[in-house]
């Protein structure tokens, strides 16, 4: 009655070991506060940088405590790739919200030999053409991108491949980017085009986002207590919301794992917690001082300095789409925007979902021109209406509101 299933599951075994996969750590990047819980795969793979494969053969969710998703019969927007897993809490049963999830991918084992960078699109093909060359995105994006990359990926903004789009270019490949010019082609006209590079394991194990050590707590008393909502007080601003990864050791330098010690925490969520009285032999604890792991955007927001543009919702979508472009904005909030933006958000104003989950197709998302989404690029010809914010750089931020 069996031999079917067993069959099956031998051939799942037989198919991960023959292409080298292996399961990704599982990853939690949102909670379920605000809207609901958007595991989605692009923000992953933007939080988590290079830890997740561009096309995973499968996605696991669970909650944290554990429990399959299928099991907890809350209804999802989505928990499956290449969407990923989305839970909105108005879509449960009563007052309930979402559970807090996790996911975790199936990837190939050679993915561990570099990692990608984020899209980037700096360029339009107003003018001359469309211009995402290296040099340029490395001198307008430092740290982000390694000096020799080792692959590439050209698409346009909608997600087309340049040999489907039959254009010609002066440069496309790892090594030069992509460049574009109008008066090469038929039409007189380049597509708008996004790349994204792969650098090599030593840039990417440099470019880890790991905060500062922090030791808040002496031993005397009942133990040494390193645990998160106290060192967010003792440490404003220094301890990211979504930490990865925890790292605990001794003043002395031992790595906690090492000392025999027992812990009743020691984990990214809730901090190290040592009690005197969990030890052996009435032994006291040691001094300990932790860090995290954070998502490389808060490391880069750091080392850039700027700070975010309050929401702004300038458009409706009716008529021919929802535009939040720049220019309009900077001249309908004087004091509160900035000509010279470093990064771009977009997220639908009913329920606060990220733009890149919600299915439809944009007409520009950068920080050039800002955001647009025209009705014509729709299957079902409608645009969901949006708002968006920006990162300004430091000398803007004095004369700004930016609340968020």
């Amino acid at each position: 009655m069996n031999k079917p299933a067993v069959i099956l599951l031998s051939m799942v075994v037989a198919t991960v070991w023959a292409q080298d996969l292996s399961w990704t750590p599982w990853f939690d990047r949102d909670d379920p506060a605000d809207g609901g819980d958007y595991e989605d795969f692009t923000s992953l793979q933007r939080d988590y940088f290079g830890q997740i494969c561009e096309n995973p053969k499968a996605m696991e969710v669970q909650t944290r405590d554990g429990v399959p998703a299928n099991k907890t019969s809350q209804k999802f927007t989505s928990d499956t790739l290449p969407l990923g897993f989305i839970c909105e809490n108005k879509k449960q049963n009563g007052s309930q919200m979402c559970l807090d999830y996790k996911v975790r991918f199936l990837c190939p084992r050679e993915y561990s030999g570099g990692c990608w960078s984020r899209w980037f699109d700096r360029d339009d093909p107003e003018g001359e053409g469309d211009f995402e060359s290296l040099d340029d995105l490395l001198k307008e994006n430092t740290g982000e991108i390694c000096a020799v990359p080792i692959d590439f990926v050209a698409q346009t903004v909608k997600g087309i491949s340049p040999s489907s789009t039959g254009e010609i270019f002066v440069k496309n490949n790892c090594t030069a980017g992509l460049v574009c010019k109008n008066s090469n082609q038929n039409d007189e006209f380049c597509e708008d085009y996004k790349l994204k590079f792969k650098c090599p394991p030593e840039f990417c194990k440099a470019r880890e986002c790991w905060t500062d050590w922090f030791n808040r707590d002496t031993v005397p008393g009942t133990g040494d207590y390193e645990d998160v909502p106290n060192l967010l007080i003792s440490y404003p601003g220094k301890i990211c919301a979504n930490r990865l990864a925890i790292e605990a050791r001794t003043t002395t330098g031992i790595p906690a794992a090492e000392t025999g010690e027992i812990f009743s925490r020691n984990d990214p969520t809730e901090g190290l917690k040592c009690n005197n009285k969990d030890q052996v032999n009435k032994k006291s604890c040691s001094d300990y001082e932790v860090r995290f792991k954070c998502p490389n955007e808060f490391c880069e927001a750091r080392r850039i300095g700027g700070c975010w543009t309050k929401w702004f919702n300038r458009d409706e979508p009716t008529g021919t789409g929802d535009f939040e472009d720049v220019d309009s904005i900077y001249k309908a909030n004087p004091g509160a925007m900035c000509t010279n933006a470093t990064n771009i958000e977009a997220r639908r104003s009913s329920d606060k979902m990220p733009a890149s989950v919600t299915g439809e197709v944009f007409f520009r998302y950068n920080t050039n021109y800002g955001f647009a989404c025209k009705i014509t690029d729709q299957a079902d010809y409608t645009c969901d209406d949006y708002e968006v914010r920006f990162r300004c750089p430091p000398s803007a931020c004095p004369l700004m509101d930016s609340s968020s």
